[in-house]
């Protein structure tokens, strides 16, 4: 299993706390499920200079998952 992580770049404090966090909510759910999990971290980098790839795969991520604020965790499992 991954648990995917969508966030903000760094002025983000919830996603700062998140951060601190994700390797004791992957140690959690390993014991509970028996099961590796994998942490997955997409950062969404937007400034007046990026790239429009960048935006353009941001925009993509953000639609395909329902991000509606930051950060967003995704649970990705056998069946997604």
């Amino acid at each position: 299993m991954v648990l995917m992580t969508l966030t903000a770049p760094t002025g983000c404090p919830p996603c700062k706390a998140l951060r601190k966090k994700r390797v004791v909510l992957a140690g959690i759910y390993e014991l509970r499920e028996e099961e590796p999990c994998s942490w997955l971290t997409w950062t969404f980098h937007t400034t007046k200079n990026s790239l429009l790839a960048q935006k353009e795969a941001n925009d993509a991520l953000a639609q395909k998952f329902g991000v509606e604020a930051f950060p967003t965790v995704v649970v990705l499992n056998k069946r997604w």
